[in-house]
């Protein structure tokens, strides 16, 4: 079922060559945004759909930018990142300087260089590091073989080329990388599939932009998924902002996930699709967050466009809750790898690695001419697509929560969601702050239980406005859809007073903004009911007949207000009217259903019976005595539990 396109979804982004690019959409898989936005143009990695707001207060109690004031800010920063980012941009001594500055003259993959370093602040200030050789790995297939050519690090002697043994030595392969279970596999796609890929993915994706801790991140991002036959989505849930709705697979992402299954073992039903703009886009080093990925299972990045540097370095002792001799300077020392992710490669990220390793993509600040051709590649810019296998699941409206990460694992059990700052959600986010340090993470113990909590506190609020009648429409609909919402209110006397200012006003999770009784209306249902991305699709006739009403019923509106009122009782004389009621009995004669337009409850039932029902308050249910249909659907409708539980907030409809 589909209705209006959402006209908040940004264009695509043009080619390279007619557009410049817009500002970063990181990684993720190996890559995934659980770090804050920099007030500079840096971009940080986003992990998916429904991920849990964490860094604003709700709608309604706070204004956004109030984060800093909430009780749980600690618990939020602990959850989100591992390092500052200062860690990972100014902390350059010796062997740790990047690996994409001395590998700039080369054009050829490399097994990454593993460095130790200080584990602490004291130790790094003494700048103890030591260059470790990492071992060369044998390849456990032709597509997973990938030749490296070691380069030269300012603790290290670079290797005489023409000597065998330092050939061989030179030429290592980018598997086994960190625990063991992790590898960059390149050629990954098929040529056929691979040919103008790129601009393909841009052209395909339904792009939108995402705000983070208050602010905009400069980047692009889409979300898509496998929708089940009844309309459930995965979910994947970290601390970080609300992601964009998940669509399902389009054609170019599906046929990608296809390929990538191959070389995993085991299927996958959920992707964060994101852009990075060039080589000043960043992510900060975290660790995935592993509450709703099924256990076993890789996590999956593929890398389309310019090749980037992905770190891994081992988790700091020092913030280990699972360590308890931090005391050691030879355990504390903590080990970075660095691997190259080019055009048309995978990587293949295994739970065990993401559990003792943190994985981020620094900024890379050299000029063009210090860069390969790999590196320049489509103008710098990078689309990388973090495929998963989600074992949570939400149901169509978004209200119900079961599966591996939730309280029930089945849908037959399933949960309400949680939404705002409850005890539950402080819960989730130490349990997230856990993982992120813990280099022998209990999965048990911090998350066995399950968790029901969708959005910590980005609730979307809903600013009635002077006319009852305009609020009950929106208020039911947003009722029948189960959309949660925080309630503000427009009123003439602050600064401005025209009528745009009066109307009602919806502010989505995504601070989307539209304004309107019918922008309000239409937006509603393209984004939660019956036209909702994934929804199955309304026949064309369905859909003229469905509008076409709606735009009836929100006109009766103002033929109801403006009926001459008896001088006497103040009652409207109805006589006008009945001709109009009549046509509305007469819709309800049509074979197509109980409703107005059909089998589903739609737009022209909301914009129709709150006006029904101003009438029948007014003057009482014999008004529609001879409209048999009309009483019927008007009790009918009366009776659903959405339309009691407004009318029970809600005084008296008068106008």
């Amino acid at each position: 079922m589909t209705s209006l396109r959402l006209a908040s979804n940004p264009p695509s982004p043009a080619s390279t060559s007619t557009q410049p690019q817009p500002k970063a959409l990181s990684t993720s898989a190996a890559e995934h945004h659980d770090s804050e936005v920099s007030p500079e143009p840096k971009a940080t990695e986003s992990n998916g759909v429904n991920q849990i707001k964490s860094t604003e207060a709700p709608d309604g109690i706070h204004e956004p930018n109030t984060a800093k004031d909430s009780p749980i800010k600690a618990v939020v920063a602990d959850a989100i990142e591992a390092e500052p980012d200062s860690a990972l941009l100014d902390h350059t001594s010796k062997g740790q300087e990047e690996s994409i500055n001395t590998d700039s003259q080369h054009n050829t993959t490399q097994k990454p260089d593993q460095v130790i370093e200080p584990s602490s602040p004291a130790e790094a200030s003494q700048k103890e590091e030591q260059t470790i050789a990492s071992p060369p790995a044998q390849a456990t297939s032709k597509h997973e073989a990938q030749t490296m050519k070691a380069q030269p690090d300012k603790t290290q002697e670079i290797p005489e080329l023409n000597n065998p043994a330092a050939i061989h030595d030179a030429n290592l392969q980018q598997e086994g990388l960190c625990e063991g279970d992790t590898d960059i596999i390149e050629n990954v796609l098929p040529e056929l599939l691979l040919e103008g890929i790129f601009d393909k993915l841009r052209g395909e994706v339904q792009w939108q932009r995402m705000s983070h801790q208050g602010g905009q991140v400069p980047r692009l991002v889409a979300v898509q998924g496998e929708i089940g036959p009844g309309g459930s989505i995965p979910v994947y849930r970290h601390p970080s902002d609300e992601s964009p709705p998940l669509l399902s697979f389009s054609p170019t992402v599906l046929a990608i996930k296809n390929e990538t299954e191959k070389r995993l073992g085991h299927s996958l039903n959920h992707v964060l699709i994101q852009y990075y703009r060039d080589g000043n886009d960043y992510i900060s080093e975290h660790s995935d967050k592993t509450l709703d990925i099924v256990k076993g299972s890789y996590i999956a990045n593929v890398s389309l466009g310019a090749e980037r540097t992905m770190t891994f370095r081992t988790k700091r002792r020092d913030k280990d809750p699972s360590q308890e001799d931090l005391t050691s300077p030879t355990t504390s020392k903590r080990v970075i790898q660095r691997a190259r992710l080019p055009h048309n490669s995978l990587c293949r990220l295994g739970l065990k690695s993401n559990m003792k390793w943190l994985h981020a993509i620094r900024q890379d600040k050299r000029s063009k001419k210090e860069k390969s051709t790999a590196e320049l590649a489509y103008e710098g810019g990078r689309i990388s697509l973090t495929f998963r296998q989600i074992g949570t699941f939400l149901n169509r409206e978004e209200t119900l929560i079961w599966g591996q990460g939730a309280k029930a694992k089945t849908l037959e059990d399933a949960h309400a969601v949680i939404n705002g700052q409850s005890t539950e959600a402080i819960e989730l986010l130490k349990a997230f702050g856990t993982e992120n340090h813990s280099s022998e993470f209990d999965w048990d113990a911090n998350y066995g239980k399950g968790f029901d909590v969708l959005h910590m506190s980005n609730a979307p609020r809903l600013f009635t406005c002077s006319d009852p009648t305009i609020n009950m429409r929106i208020a039911l609909m947003l009722a029948e859809f189960g959309v949660n919402y925080a309630k503000g209110s427009i009123t003439a006397g602050s600064v401005a007073t025209n009528s745009e200012n009066l109307s009602v006003k919806f502010v989505d999770k995504d601070k989307s903004t539209v304004q309107g009784d019918l922008a309000v209306m239409s937006y509603i249902d393209a984004r939660y009911g019956l036209g909702r991305p994934g929804s199955t699709p309304q026949a064309p006739k369905e859909l003229a007949i469905r509008l076409t009403r709606f735009q009836r019923a929100m006109a009766l509106l103002d033929i109801w207000k403006n009926l001459p009122k008896e001088a006497k009782s103040g009652k409207r004389d109805l006589k006008s009217l009945k001709q109009e009621l009549e046509v509305w009995d007469g819709f309800l004669a049509e074979d197509n259903g109980p409703y107005i337009a059909g089998m589903e409850l739609a737009l022209p039932d909301f914009a129709f019976w709150p006006i029904l029902h101003n009438v029948v308050e007014e003057t009482g249910a014999e008004t529609l005595r001879d409209q048999k249909r009309l009483r019927e659907y008007y009790e009918k409708i009366g009776e659903r539990s959405s339309f009691k539980k407004v009318l029970g907030k809600q005084p008296q409809q008068q106008s």
